[in-house]
Protein backbone atom coordinates (compact mmCIF):
# COMPACT_ATOMS: atom_id res chain seq x y z
CA UNK A 1 0.00 0.00 0.00
CA UNK A 2 1.31 3.36 -1.34
CA UNK A 3 1.84 6.04 1.14
CA UNK A 4 2.19 9.70 -0.42
CA UNK A 5 2.94 13.21 1.36
CA UNK A 6 0.91 15.15 0.87
CA UNK A 7 1.31 17.81 -1.16
CA UNK A 8 2.36 21.35 0.55
CA UNK A 9 4.78 18.85 1.88
CA UNK A 10 6.71 17.72 -1.25
CA UNK A 11 6.34 21.27 -2.09
CA UNK A 12 8.42 22.08 0.79
CA UNK A 13 10.53 19.87 -0.07
CA UNK A 14 11.49 20.86 -3.15
CA UNK A 15 12.03 24.10 -2.32
CA UNK A 16 14.49 23.18 0.60
CA UNK A 17 16.31 20.55 -1.62
CA UNK A 18 16.45 22.93 -4.96
CA UNK A 19 17.25 20.90 -8.08
CA UNK A 20 20.99 19.63 -6.71
CA UNK A 21 19.35 18.19 -4.06
CA UNK A 22 17.01 16.62 -6.57
CA UNK A 23 19.61 15.09 -8.18
CA UNK A 24 21.08 13.98 -5.23
CA UNK A 25 18.11 12.03 -4.27
CA UNK A 26 18.25 10.34 -7.48
CA UNK A 27 21.76 9.65 -7.35
CA UNK A 28 21.37 7.65 -4.11
CA UNK A 29 17.97 6.15 -5.45
CA UNK A 30 16.03 7.74 -2.38
CA UNK A 31 12.44 7.27 -3.17
CA UNK A 32 10.19 10.90 -2.71
CA UNK A 33 7.74 8.90 -1.47
CA UNK A 34 7.48 5.98 1.28
CA UNK A 35 6.44 3.47 0.81
CA UNK A 36 4.46 0.90 3.90
CA UNK A 37 4.28 -2.54 3.86
CA UNK A 38 0.93 -4.31 2.27
CA UNK A 39 -1.50 -5.94 4.53
CA UNK A 40 -1.50 -9.37 2.69
CA UNK A 41 -5.05 -10.48 3.01
CA UNK A 42 -5.18 -13.74 1.01
CA UNK A 43 -3.11 -16.12 3.75
CA UNK A 44 -5.47 -19.25 4.50
CA UNK A 45 -2.84 -19.54 7.09
CA UNK A 46 -1.49 -17.24 9.82
CA UNK A 47 1.93 -17.54 11.07
CA UNK A 48 3.46 -16.18 14.29
CA UNK A 49 6.95 -16.81 14.55
CA UNK A 50 7.63 -14.85 17.74
CA UNK A 51 4.93 -16.36 20.10
CA UNK A 52 5.57 -19.96 18.50
CA UNK A 53 1.66 -20.60 16.84
CA UNK A 54 -0.45 -20.83 13.76
CA UNK A 55 -3.60 -21.08 12.74
CA UNK A 56 -5.84 -21.58 9.54
CA UNK A 57 -7.94 -18.40 8.95
CA UNK A 58 -11.71 -18.45 8.83
CA UNK A 59 -12.79 -19.20 4.83
CA UNK A 60 -13.92 -16.34 3.11
CA UNK A 61 -12.61 -13.69 5.86
CA UNK A 62 -10.41 -10.50 5.62
CA UNK A 63 -7.36 -9.79 7.43
CA UNK A 64 -8.65 -6.56 9.08
CA UNK A 65 -5.74 -5.77 10.88
CA UNK A 66 -2.10 -7.29 11.39
CA UNK A 67 1.20 -6.10 13.56
CA UNK A 68 4.44 -6.77 12.49
CA UNK A 69 6.17 -9.38 14.49
CA UNK A 70 8.40 -7.52 17.14
CA UNK A 71 6.32 -7.82 21.02
CA UNK A 72 9.09 -6.35 23.98
CA UNK A 73 10.44 -9.35 25.56
CA UNK A 74 9.82 -8.41 28.97
CA UNK A 75 6.27 -7.95 30.32
CA UNK A 76 3.74 -5.87 27.88
CA UNK A 77 2.37 -3.16 30.25
CA UNK A 78 -1.10 -3.94 27.93
CA UNK A 79 -2.87 -6.19 26.11
CA UNK A 80 -1.11 -5.83 21.95
CA UNK A 81 -3.26 -7.26 19.09
CA UNK A 82 -1.45 -9.70 17.29
CA UNK A 83 -4.29 -10.17 13.80
CA UNK A 84 -7.82 -9.74 13.61
CA UNK A 85 -10.45 -10.87 11.02
CA UNK A 86 -13.41 -9.85 10.10
CA UNK A 87 -16.39 -11.96 8.01
CA UNK A 88 -17.33 -10.49 4.40
CA UNK A 89 -20.24 -10.90 2.54
CA UNK A 90 -22.55 -10.68 5.34
CA UNK A 91 -25.18 -7.79 6.77
CA UNK A 92 -24.14 -8.70 10.50
CA UNK A 93 -20.29 -8.49 11.60
CA UNK A 94 -18.32 -11.11 12.62
CA UNK A 95 -14.64 -11.04 14.02
CA UNK A 96 -11.89 -13.27 15.12
CA UNK A 97 -8.63 -12.18 16.52
CA UNK A 98 -5.96 -13.09 18.55
CA UNK A 99 -3.97 -11.42 21.66
CA UNK A 100 -1.13 -11.19 23.66
CA UNK A 101 -0.90 -10.18 27.18
CA UNK A 102 1.83 -10.75 30.09
CA UNK A 103 -0.21 -11.81 33.25
CA UNK A 104 1.98 -12.72 37.03
CA UNK A 105 0.77 -16.47 38.03
CA UNK A 106 -1.11 -15.60 40.52
CA UNK A 107 -3.57 -13.83 37.99
CA UNK A 108 -5.68 -16.03 36.29
CA UNK A 109 -7.23 -14.82 32.97
CA UNK A 110 -10.27 -15.63 33.44
CA UNK A 111 -10.50 -12.69 36.06
CA UNK A 112 -8.46 -10.60 34.02
CA UNK A 113 -11.33 -11.07 31.21
CA UNK A 114 -13.97 -10.22 33.41
CA UNK A 115 -12.50 -7.21 34.43
CA UNK A 116 -12.05 -5.93 31.34
CA UNK A 117 -13.49 -2.20 30.22
CA UNK A 118 -16.82 -3.65 28.73
CA UNK A 119 -16.16 -1.61 25.85
CA UNK A 120 -19.04 0.15 23.71
CA UNK A 121 -21.20 -3.76 22.98
CA UNK A 122 -21.70 -3.30 27.40
CA UNK A 123 -21.22 -7.17 27.64
CA UNK A 124 -22.27 -9.58 30.34
CA UNK A 125 -20.79 -12.67 31.44
CA UNK A 126 -23.02 -15.92 30.92
CA UNK A 127 -22.48 -19.07 32.16
CA UNK A 128 -19.17 -20.99 33.81
CA UNK A 129 -15.77 -20.81 32.15
CA UNK A 130 -14.66 -24.02 30.32
CA UNK A 131 -11.70 -26.20 29.85
CA UNK A 132 -10.80 -26.50 26.21
CA UNK A 133 -7.85 -28.16 24.11
CA UNK A 134 -5.80 -25.81 21.42
CA UNK A 135 -3.93 -27.42 19.64
CA UNK A 136 -2.48 -29.72 22.86
CA UNK A 137 -2.75 -27.11 25.26
CA UNK A 138 -5.19 -26.43 27.99
CA UNK A 139 -7.28 -23.34 27.76
CA UNK A 140 -10.25 -21.54 29.06
CA UNK A 141 -13.02 -20.20 27.40
CA UNK A 142 -15.26 -17.62 28.52
CA UNK A 143 -18.58 -16.89 26.98
CA UNK A 144 -20.43 -12.91 27.12
CA UNK A 145 -23.47 -11.60 25.52
CA UNK A 146 -23.79 -7.98 24.54
CA UNK A 147 -26.09 -6.16 21.90
CA UNK A 148 -25.25 -4.18 18.59
CA UNK A 149 -28.25 -1.68 18.05
CA UNK A 150 -31.11 -4.31 18.47
CA UNK A 151 -28.86 -7.17 17.57
CA UNK A 152 -28.12 -9.62 20.23
CA UNK A 153 -24.36 -10.92 19.66
CA UNK A 154 -21.81 -13.13 21.49
CA UNK A 155 -18.32 -13.26 22.18
CA UNK A 156 -16.44 -15.71 23.07
CA UNK A 157 -12.58 -15.77 24.73
CA UNK A 158 -10.56 -18.64 24.98
CA UNK A 159 -7.20 -17.76 26.88
CA UNK A 160 -3.54 -20.07 26.73
CA UNK A 161 -1.20 -19.25 29.05
CA UNK A 162 2.18 -19.65 27.67
CA UNK A 163 5.30 -19.55 29.38
CA UNK A 164 6.61 -16.60 31.66
CA UNK A 165 3.16 -15.47 32.04
CA UNK A 166 2.32 -14.31 28.43
CA UNK A 167 -0.99 -15.42 28.05
CA UNK A 168 -2.83 -15.68 24.19
CA UNK A 169 -6.25 -14.62 23.67
CA UNK A 170 -8.23 -15.91 20.95
CA UNK A 171 -11.76 -13.67 20.47
CA UNK A 172 -14.45 -14.56 19.01
CA UNK A 173 -17.54 -11.91 18.01
CA UNK A 174 -20.48 -12.86 15.99
CA UNK A 175 -24.39 -12.46 16.01
CA UNK A 176 -25.94 -15.35 18.91
CA UNK A 177 -28.28 -16.72 16.01
CA UNK A 178 -25.60 -16.98 13.67
CA UNK A 179 -24.27 -20.76 14.42
CA UNK A 180 -22.13 -20.46 11.14
CA UNK A 181 -20.14 -17.63 12.18
CA UNK A 182 -19.38 -19.58 15.31
CA UNK A 183 -19.06 -22.96 13.73
CA UNK A 184 -16.23 -20.93 11.35
CA UNK A 185 -14.68 -19.21 14.61
CA UNK A 186 -14.50 -22.30 16.42
CA UNK A 187 -12.76 -24.39 13.42
CA UNK A 188 -10.00 -21.56 13.21
CA UNK A 189 -9.19 -21.89 17.14
CA UNK A 190 -8.97 -25.84 16.55
CA UNK A 191 -6.63 -25.89 13.64
CA UNK A 192 -3.77 -23.79 15.99
CA UNK A 193 -0.84 -25.42 16.14
CA UNK A 194 2.14 -24.67 18.57
CA UNK A 195 5.75 -24.72 16.94
CA UNK A 196 8.21 -26.50 19.17
CA UNK A 197 5.59 -27.77 21.92
CA UNK A 198 5.39 -24.80 23.94
CA UNK A 199 5.85 -21.63 21.90
CA UNK A 200 8.60 -18.69 21.31
CA UNK A 201 6.36 -17.00 23.94
CA UNK A 202 7.76 -19.64 26.52
CA UNK A 203 11.58 -19.45 26.06
CA UNK A 204 12.05 -15.66 26.37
Amino acid sequence: MEVAWPRPERRRWSRRLGLAGVLLLVLVGCSERPYAPELRQDEATYVNRQEGFRFDAPPGWSQHARIAEGLPADAMSQERLLVKYKRLGSPRPAFFRASAYDLPADKSPVAYVAERPPGPENWTRTGKEETVDVGGQPGTRVTFHGNWDTDKVTKEVVAVRRGNGRVIFFTGIYPTADTQARQQIRTALASVVWENGSGAGAGR
